[in-house]
Protein backbone atom coordinates (compact mmCIF):
# COMPACT_ATOMS: atom_id res chain seq x y z
CA UNK A 1 0.00 0.00 0.00
CA UNK A 2 1.36 3.41 -0.96
CA UNK A 3 2.28 5.78 1.86
CA UNK A 4 -0.13 8.66 0.95
CA UNK A 5 -3.10 6.29 0.89
CA UNK A 6 -2.14 4.64 4.19
CA UNK A 7 -1.69 8.05 5.83
CA UNK A 8 -5.15 9.10 4.65
CA UNK A 9 -6.67 5.89 5.99
CA UNK A 10 -4.85 6.31 9.30
CA UNK A 11 -6.15 9.89 9.58
CA UNK A 12 -9.70 8.63 8.98
CA UNK A 13 -9.25 5.98 11.68
CA UNK A 14 -7.99 8.62 14.11
CA UNK A 15 -10.94 10.92 13.39
CA UNK A 16 -13.29 8.00 14.05
CA UNK A 17 -11.49 7.23 17.31
CA UNK A 18 -11.69 10.87 18.42
CA UNK A 19 -15.41 11.05 17.62
CA UNK A 20 -16.20 7.85 19.54
CA UNK A 21 -14.08 8.79 22.57
CA UNK A 22 -15.15 12.41 22.98
CA UNK A 23 -18.84 11.79 22.28
CA UNK A 24 -20.67 11.68 25.65
CA UNK A 25 -17.34 11.98 27.46
CA UNK A 26 -18.81 14.20 30.16
CA UNK A 27 -22.30 12.67 30.06
CA UNK A 28 -21.81 9.35 31.80
CA UNK A 29 -21.93 9.23 35.57
CA UNK A 30 -18.66 8.56 37.35
CA UNK A 31 -18.55 5.06 38.80
CA UNK A 32 -17.02 4.24 42.18
CA UNK A 33 -13.41 3.73 41.09
CA UNK A 34 -13.46 6.96 39.09
CA UNK A 35 -14.78 8.86 42.09
CA UNK A 36 -11.97 7.44 44.22
CA UNK A 37 -9.43 8.56 41.60
CA UNK A 38 -10.91 12.06 41.41
CA UNK A 39 -11.13 12.56 45.18
CA UNK A 40 -7.69 11.08 45.87
CA UNK A 41 -6.16 13.20 43.10
CA UNK A 42 -7.00 16.28 45.17
CA UNK A 43 -4.47 15.16 47.80
CA UNK A 44 -1.76 14.24 45.28
CA UNK A 45 1.23 14.44 45.67
CA UNK A 46 0.92 15.18 49.40
CA UNK A 47 -0.54 11.68 49.70
CA UNK A 48 1.52 9.53 47.33
CA UNK A 49 -0.01 6.42 45.73
CA UNK A 50 1.75 3.32 44.43
CA UNK A 51 0.26 4.18 41.00
CA UNK A 52 1.02 7.92 40.83
CA UNK A 53 0.68 8.67 37.10
CA UNK A 54 -3.14 8.43 36.78
CA UNK A 55 -3.54 10.69 39.82
CA UNK A 56 -1.15 13.20 38.27
CA UNK A 57 -3.10 13.15 34.98
CA UNK A 58 -6.43 13.55 36.79
CA UNK A 59 -5.15 16.41 38.96
CA UNK A 60 -3.78 18.31 35.95
CA UNK A 61 -6.95 18.00 33.87
CA UNK A 62 -9.26 18.75 36.80
CA UNK A 63 -7.32 21.92 37.53
CA UNK A 64 -7.80 23.04 33.91
CA UNK A 65 -11.32 21.84 33.08
CA UNK A 66 -12.96 21.86 36.50
CA UNK A 67 -14.35 19.32 38.96
CA UNK A 68 -16.60 17.42 36.58
CA UNK A 69 -16.69 14.24 34.54
CA UNK A 70 -15.22 15.93 31.46
CA UNK A 71 -12.34 17.35 33.47
CA UNK A 72 -11.67 13.98 35.08
CA UNK A 73 -11.65 12.01 31.83
CA UNK A 74 -10.28 14.20 29.07
CA UNK A 75 -6.64 13.40 29.78
CA UNK A 76 -7.27 9.67 29.59
CA UNK A 77 -9.34 10.11 26.41
CA UNK A 78 -6.45 11.94 24.73
CA UNK A 79 -4.08 9.17 25.81
CA UNK A 80 -6.55 6.61 24.43
CA UNK A 81 -6.48 8.29 21.02
CA UNK A 82 -2.68 8.55 21.18
CA UNK A 83 -2.47 4.77 21.61
CA UNK A 84 -3.60 4.30 18.00
CA UNK A 85 -0.84 6.11 16.06
CA UNK A 86 1.78 4.76 18.47
CA UNK A 87 0.64 1.16 17.97
CA UNK A 88 0.35 1.74 14.22
CA UNK A 89 3.93 3.01 13.99
CA UNK A 90 5.37 0.12 15.99
CA UNK A 91 3.36 -2.62 14.26
CA UNK A 92 4.41 -1.17 10.90
CA UNK A 93 8.06 -1.60 11.95
CA UNK A 94 7.49 -5.24 12.90
CA UNK A 95 5.18 -6.19 10.00
CA UNK A 96 4.00 -3.62 7.42
CA UNK A 97 1.50 -0.82 6.87
CA UNK A 98 -1.28 -3.23 5.92
CA UNK A 99 -1.18 -5.09 9.23
CA UNK A 100 -0.67 -1.81 11.12
CA UNK A 101 -3.79 -0.22 9.62
CA UNK A 102 -6.01 -3.18 10.43
CA UNK A 103 -4.64 -3.21 13.99
CA UNK A 104 -5.27 0.53 14.34
CA UNK A 105 -8.85 0.11 13.11
CA UNK A 106 -9.50 -2.68 15.62
CA UNK A 107 -8.29 -0.46 18.46
CA UNK A 108 -10.42 2.46 17.27
CA UNK A 109 -13.67 0.48 17.31
CA UNK A 110 -12.95 -1.86 20.24
CA UNK A 111 -15.60 -1.14 22.92
CA UNK A 112 -13.19 -2.11 25.72
CA UNK A 113 -10.66 0.49 24.59
CA UNK A 114 -13.45 3.03 24.17
CA UNK A 115 -14.67 2.35 27.72
CA UNK A 116 -11.27 2.84 29.34
CA UNK A 117 -10.57 5.89 27.16
CA UNK A 118 -13.69 7.46 28.71
CA UNK A 119 -12.56 6.52 32.21
CA UNK A 120 -10.65 8.43 34.88
CA UNK A 121 -8.54 5.35 35.53
CA UNK A 122 -5.04 4.21 34.66
CA UNK A 123 -5.73 1.70 31.90
CA UNK A 124 -5.15 3.75 28.75
CA UNK A 125 -1.79 4.64 30.31
CA UNK A 126 -0.97 0.95 30.73
CA UNK A 127 -2.03 0.24 27.14
CA UNK A 128 0.20 3.02 25.81
CA UNK A 129 3.31 2.28 27.88
CA UNK A 130 3.10 -1.51 27.49
CA UNK A 131 2.88 -1.03 23.71
CA UNK A 132 5.97 1.18 23.64
CA UNK A 133 7.92 -0.98 26.08
CA UNK A 134 7.18 -4.35 24.48
CA UNK A 135 7.65 -3.34 20.85
CA UNK A 136 10.76 -1.28 21.65
CA UNK A 137 12.27 -4.32 23.34
CA UNK A 138 11.50 -6.56 20.35
CA UNK A 139 12.82 -4.02 17.84
CA UNK A 140 15.92 -3.50 19.95
CA UNK A 141 16.64 -7.21 19.77
CA UNK A 142 15.95 -7.34 16.04
CA UNK A 143 17.89 -4.18 15.07
CA UNK A 144 20.66 -4.33 17.69
CA UNK A 145 20.09 -0.74 18.84
CA UNK A 146 20.68 0.33 22.42
CA UNK A 147 18.32 3.32 22.06
CA UNK A 148 15.36 0.95 21.76
CA UNK A 149 16.28 -0.66 25.08
CA UNK A 150 16.56 2.74 26.76
CA UNK A 151 13.06 3.60 25.50
CA UNK A 152 11.86 0.22 26.71
CA UNK A 153 13.24 0.84 30.21
CA UNK A 154 11.68 4.30 30.47
CA UNK A 155 8.32 2.95 29.28
CA UNK A 156 8.45 0.04 31.73
CA UNK A 157 9.05 2.43 34.61
CA UNK A 158 6.11 4.58 33.43
CA UNK A 159 4.01 1.41 33.13
CA UNK A 160 4.87 0.44 36.69
CA UNK A 161 3.92 3.95 37.87
CA UNK A 162 0.58 3.64 36.05
CA UNK A 163 -0.51 0.30 37.50
CA UNK A 164 1.95 -1.73 39.51
CA UNK A 165 0.53 -5.13 38.54
CA UNK A 166 1.20 -4.32 34.87
CA UNK A 167 4.85 -4.80 35.76
CA UNK A 168 4.23 -8.45 34.91
CA UNK A 169 5.21 -7.36 31.40
CA UNK A 170 8.84 -7.57 32.58
CA UNK A 171 8.30 -11.29 33.17
CA UNK A 172 6.82 -11.65 29.66
CA UNK A 173 9.89 -10.03 28.11
CA UNK A 174 12.18 -12.25 30.18
CA UNK A 175 10.34 -15.37 29.01
CA UNK A 176 10.70 -14.26 25.39
CA UNK A 177 14.45 -13.70 25.83
CA UNK A 178 14.83 -17.23 27.17
CA UNK A 179 12.65 -18.83 24.49
CA UNK A 180 14.55 -17.33 21.56
CA UNK A 181 17.70 -18.97 22.94
CA UNK A 182 16.30 -22.45 23.57
CA UNK A 183 13.78 -22.86 20.74
CA UNK A 184 14.80 -23.77 17.16
CA UNK A 185 14.83 -20.18 15.93
CA UNK A 186 17.72 -17.91 15.12
CA UNK A 187 18.86 -15.72 18.01
CA UNK A 188 18.19 -12.03 17.22
CA UNK A 189 21.30 -9.87 16.68
CA UNK A 190 20.51 -7.60 19.64
CA UNK A 191 20.61 -10.45 22.20
CA UNK A 192 23.50 -8.98 24.22
CA UNK A 193 24.06 -9.18 27.96
CA UNK A 194 24.63 -5.44 28.33
CA UNK A 195 21.27 -4.68 26.72
CA UNK A 196 19.47 -7.23 28.87
CA UNK A 197 21.16 -5.89 31.99
CA UNK A 198 20.03 -2.38 31.05
CA UNK A 199 16.37 -3.48 30.92
CA UNK A 200 16.14 -6.14 33.61
CA UNK A 201 18.79 -4.91 36.07
CA UNK A 202 16.76 -1.99 37.52
CA UNK A 203 13.72 -4.23 38.05
CA UNK A 204 15.80 -6.88 39.75
CA UNK A 205 17.06 -4.21 42.15
CA UNK A 206 13.54 -2.84 42.64
CA UNK A 207 12.33 -6.36 43.41
CA UNK A 208 15.00 -6.85 46.05
CA UNK A 209 14.35 -3.44 47.64
CA UNK A 210 10.58 -4.08 47.71
CA UNK A 211 11.15 -7.12 49.93
CA UNK A 212 11.81 -4.78 52.84
CA UNK A 213 8.88 -5.44 55.24
CA UNK A 214 7.68 -1.83 55.42
CA UNK A 215 7.81 -1.26 51.68
CA UNK A 216 6.33 -4.68 50.94
CA UNK A 217 3.33 -3.97 53.19
CA UNK A 218 2.83 -0.60 51.49
CA UNK A 219 2.91 -2.10 48.00
CA UNK A 220 0.62 -5.03 48.76
CA UNK A 221 -1.77 -3.25 51.14
CA UNK A 222 -4.45 -2.83 48.48
CA UNK A 223 -4.29 -6.31 47.05
CA UNK A 224 -6.13 -8.26 49.74
CA UNK A 225 -7.26 -11.82 49.57
CA UNK A 226 -9.63 -13.09 46.89
CA UNK A 227 -12.70 -12.00 48.87
CA UNK A 228 -14.90 -11.94 45.76
CA UNK A 229 -13.95 -15.50 44.80
CA UNK A 230 -12.93 -14.52 41.29
CA UNK A 231 -11.95 -17.79 39.64
CA UNK A 232 -9.45 -18.27 36.84
CA UNK A 233 -12.38 -18.91 34.51
CA UNK A 234 -13.95 -15.60 35.52
CA UNK A 235 -10.72 -13.71 34.78
CA UNK A 236 -10.31 -15.48 31.43
CA UNK A 237 -13.94 -14.97 30.43
CA UNK A 238 -13.94 -11.26 31.29
CA UNK A 239 -10.68 -10.74 29.41
CA UNK A 240 -11.96 -12.53 26.28
CA UNK A 241 -15.17 -10.51 26.49
CA UNK A 242 -13.05 -7.35 26.78
CA UNK A 243 -10.89 -7.94 23.70
CA UNK A 244 -14.05 -9.36 22.05
CA UNK A 245 -14.65 -12.90 20.86
CA UNK A 246 -13.90 -12.03 17.18
CA UNK A 247 -10.49 -10.56 18.09
CA UNK A 248 -9.74 -13.51 20.36
CA UNK A 249 -10.53 -15.96 17.55
CA UNK A 250 -8.55 -14.04 14.95
CA UNK A 251 -5.51 -13.94 17.24
CA UNK A 252 -5.26 -17.75 17.22
CA UNK A 253 -4.00 -18.49 13.64
CA UNK A 254 -0.57 -16.83 14.07
CA UNK A 255 -0.17 -18.62 17.40
CA UNK A 256 -1.00 -21.95 15.76
CA UNK A 257 1.45 -21.17 12.97
CA UNK A 258 4.23 -21.45 15.55
CA UNK A 259 3.64 -25.21 15.59
CA UNK A 260 5.15 -25.50 12.12
CA UNK A 261 7.23 -22.31 11.75
CA UNK A 262 9.04 -20.61 14.61
CA UNK A 263 8.57 -16.93 13.80
CA UNK A 264 10.11 -14.54 16.31
CA UNK A 265 7.46 -11.87 15.72
CA UNK A 266 4.61 -14.26 16.51
CA UNK A 267 6.51 -15.74 19.44
CA UNK A 268 7.09 -12.26 20.86
CA UNK A 269 3.39 -11.39 20.65
CA UNK A 270 2.42 -14.71 22.20
CA UNK A 271 4.71 -13.96 25.17
CA UNK A 272 3.46 -10.36 25.36
CA UNK A 273 -0.15 -11.49 25.54
CA UNK A 274 0.13 -14.98 27.03
CA UNK A 275 2.58 -14.74 29.93
CA UNK A 276 0.63 -12.04 31.84
CA UNK A 277 -2.59 -13.96 31.22
CA UNK A 278 -1.15 -17.17 32.67
CA UNK A 279 0.37 -15.27 35.60
CA UNK A 280 -2.92 -13.61 36.54
CA UNK A 281 -4.89 -16.81 36.11
CA UNK A 282 -2.64 -18.40 38.72
CA UNK A 283 -2.63 -15.34 40.99
CA UNK A 284 -6.44 -15.19 40.91
CA UNK A 285 -6.52 -18.17 43.27
CA UNK A 286 -5.41 -16.03 46.21
CA UNK A 287 -5.49 -12.36 45.11
CA UNK A 288 -8.20 -10.00 43.93
CA UNK A 289 -7.57 -10.15 40.18
CA UNK A 290 -9.90 -8.60 37.63
CA UNK A 291 -9.90 -9.29 33.91
CA UNK A 292 -9.34 -5.62 33.11
CA UNK A 293 -5.95 -5.76 34.87
CA UNK A 294 -4.86 -7.50 31.64
CA UNK A 295 -5.79 -4.54 29.46
CA UNK A 296 -2.10 -3.71 29.11
CA UNK A 297 -1.48 -6.88 27.06
CA UNK A 298 -4.46 -6.30 24.71
CA UNK A 299 -2.14 -4.75 22.05
CA UNK A 300 -0.65 -8.20 21.46
CA UNK A 301 -4.00 -9.80 20.64
CA UNK A 302 -5.12 -6.86 18.51
CA UNK A 303 -1.89 -7.05 16.50
CA UNK A 304 -2.25 -10.79 15.98
CA UNK A 305 -5.85 -10.26 14.85
CA UNK A 306 -4.72 -7.46 12.52
CA UNK A 307 -2.15 -9.81 10.98
CA UNK A 308 -4.82 -12.49 10.41
CA UNK A 309 -7.19 -10.00 8.76
CA UNK A 310 -4.38 -8.74 6.55
CA UNK A 311 -3.59 -12.27 5.41
CA UNK A 312 -7.26 -12.99 4.69
CA UNK A 313 -7.63 -9.84 2.56
CA UNK A 314 -4.35 -10.34 0.72
CA UNK A 315 -5.11 -13.99 -0.02
CA UNK A 316 -8.04 -12.81 -2.18
CA UNK A 317 -10.25 -15.57 -0.81
CA UNK A 318 -14.02 -15.44 -0.79
CA UNK A 319 -13.84 -14.86 2.97
CA UNK A 320 -11.18 -12.17 2.57
CA UNK A 321 -13.21 -8.98 2.93
CA UNK A 322 -16.23 -10.50 4.74
CA UNK A 323 -13.98 -11.35 7.71
CA UNK A 324 -12.97 -7.77 8.59
CA UNK A 325 -16.42 -6.49 7.62
CA UNK A 326 -18.02 -8.93 10.07
CA UNK A 327 -15.54 -8.18 12.86
CA UNK A 328 -15.76 -4.39 12.52
CA UNK A 329 -19.54 -4.63 12.19
CA UNK A 330 -19.83 -6.60 15.42
CA UNK A 331 -17.58 -4.17 17.30
CA UNK A 332 -19.45 -1.12 15.98
CA UNK A 333 -22.77 -2.66 16.99
CA UNK A 334 -21.43 -2.97 20.54
CA UNK A 335 -20.22 0.64 20.37
CA UNK A 336 -23.74 1.68 19.37
CA UNK A 337 -25.18 -0.11 22.41
CA UNK A 338 -22.51 1.46 24.62
CA UNK A 339 -23.50 4.98 23.55
CA UNK A 340 -27.26 4.55 23.16
CA UNK A 341 -28.44 1.79 25.52
CA UNK A 342 -25.82 1.08 28.19
CA UNK A 343 -25.12 4.63 29.48
CA UNK A 344 -21.42 4.11 28.91
CA UNK A 345 -21.45 0.81 30.80
CA UNK A 346 -21.80 2.61 34.14
CA UNK A 347 -24.34 2.71 36.98
CA UNK A 348 -26.27 5.98 36.87
CA UNK A 349 -25.06 7.31 40.21
CA UNK A 350 -25.38 10.97 39.24
CA UNK A 351 -29.06 10.69 38.30
CA UNK A 352 -29.82 8.53 41.34
CA UNK A 353 -28.23 10.96 43.81
CA UNK A 354 -29.99 13.90 42.15
CA UNK A 355 -33.27 12.09 42.77
CA UNK A 356 -32.31 11.47 46.41
CA UNK A 357 -31.53 15.18 46.75
CA UNK A 358 -35.02 15.96 45.54
CA UNK A 359 -36.76 13.51 47.85
CA UNK A 360 -34.65 13.39 51.04
CA UNK A 361 -35.42 15.53 54.07
CA UNK A 362 -32.47 17.52 55.49
CA UNK A 363 -31.89 15.18 58.46
CA UNK A 364 -33.04 11.95 56.86
CA UNK A 365 -30.30 9.23 56.98
CA UNK A 366 -29.03 8.03 53.62
CA UNK A 367 -28.02 4.40 53.31
CA UNK A 368 -25.45 3.95 50.57
CA UNK A 369 -22.91 1.17 49.95
CA UNK A 370 -20.32 3.71 48.75
CA UNK A 371 -20.37 6.86 50.91
CA UNK A 372 -17.66 8.51 48.82
CA UNK A 373 -20.13 8.77 45.95
CA UNK A 374 -21.95 11.30 48.13
CA UNK A 375 -18.63 13.02 48.91
CA UNK A 376 -18.37 13.76 45.19
CA UNK A 377 -21.97 14.23 44.05
CA UNK A 378 -23.41 15.77 47.23
CA UNK A 379 -20.54 17.08 49.37
CA UNK A 380 -22.66 19.81 50.95
CA UNK A 381 -25.16 17.31 52.36
CA UNK A 382 -25.44 17.14 56.17
CA UNK A 383 -27.53 13.96 56.07
CA UNK A 384 -26.12 11.06 58.09
CA UNK A 385 -24.46 8.55 55.78
CA UNK A 386 -24.87 4.93 56.74
CA UNK A 387 -23.02 2.18 54.95
CA UNK A 388 -24.87 -1.17 55.13
CA UNK A 389 -22.81 -4.24 56.00
CA UNK A 390 -24.38 -6.58 53.47
CA UNK A 391 -26.91 -4.64 51.40
CA UNK A 392 -25.76 -3.68 47.91
CA UNK A 393 -27.92 -0.81 46.75
CA UNK A 394 -28.90 -0.49 43.13
CA UNK A 395 -28.67 3.16 42.01
CA UNK A 396 -31.10 2.40 39.20
CA UNK A 397 -33.80 1.73 41.78
CA UNK A 398 -34.11 5.47 42.42
CA UNK A 399 -34.96 6.07 38.80
CA UNK A 400 -37.86 3.61 38.62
Amino acid sequence: MKKPYSNLILLSILLLAVALRFWHLGTWSLWEDEVLTVLDAQDFPAVMRINPLPYLVAKLTLSVFGMNAWGARIGFAVIGVLCIPVLFSLVRMVYDRHVALWTALLVAVLPWHLFWSQNARSYTLTFLFSTIAAFSFFLGLERDRWSHFVLCLISLLALLASHILSGVLVLALAVYVLLVRVLPTQTPPGWRWRYLALVFGPFLMLGLVSLHPTLFRSITSGWGLNLWSRSAFYVLATFVYGISIPVAILSLPPMLQLISVWRRDHLFLMCFGGVPLLFFLGASQFLNIAGYYLFFCAPAYLTLAGWTISRCVRADLKIGWPVPALVVGVLLSQVYLYHHREFGGRPRWSEAIQEVKRRAKPTEPIIIPLPRMLDYYWPESSNPRIKPKRVIADPMAYLK
